[in-house]
């Protein structure tokens, strides 16, 4: 069975979030008190996974005005690190930042890396990809500073980039 998991990950700046750590295991079950942020989790993973596959809107997740990321009075930066393994049991990192205030979020910086190398960087709007064996891949890739390099368009062209797209993008959420 192809399987890829979530193996760590890593929030700072995300509503409540602040130096938050996770390891997960295969299967994980999340429970806790009202208000101590599972919903704020979900959210944060729906984020990512939007994130693959649109250019994040104004408010970072649509909906009510209640789903504020960034205060007015303050600049602080989202970031975040995901580890993934998929089912040949290798790992990927995925890094990610971005700055900006209600209504104006922009990516600063992304990148994708394994134990040994740094597939694909992103600083501001420039995206540069490269990939050891077997694939040899090499090129410069222009961005929009509120779209993430996890799109279709790239992933076809990296192997990380799609190992993360697909893994990230089967993502579902149910609630009862």
């Amino acid at each position: 069975m192809n399987v890829t998991r979530v193996q760590r990950l890593e929030i700072t700046g995300y509503k409540a979030f602040f130096n938050f750590t996770a390891e997960l295991a295969p299967l994980e079950v999340i429970a806790g008190a009202n208000g101590v942020g599972k919903t704020s989790l979900f959210e944060f993973l729906r984020f990512l996974r939007e994130a693959s596959k649109y250019t994040i809107p104004p408010e970072i997740i649509p909906g009510p005005p209640g789903q504020m990321i960034f205060h007015k009075s303050e600049v602080r930066p989202l970031e975040w690190t995901v580890d993934i393994a998929d089912w040949k049991r290798t790992s990927f990192r995925y890094k990610g930042r971005i700055d900006g205030r209600i209504g104006a979020p922009q990516f600063n910086y992304e990148s994708i890396e394994d134990e040994n190398d740094q597939y694909v960087i992103r600083l501001d709007n420039k995206v540069i990809v490269t990939e050891p064996e077997p694939s040899y891949n090499s090129f410069e890739y222009e961005l929009g500073l509120r779209d993430s390099f996890l799109t279709k368009t790239l992933s076809k062209r990296s192997y990380a980039v799609g190992v993360f797209q697909q893994h990230i993008g089967g993502w579902r959420f149910y609630s009862s």
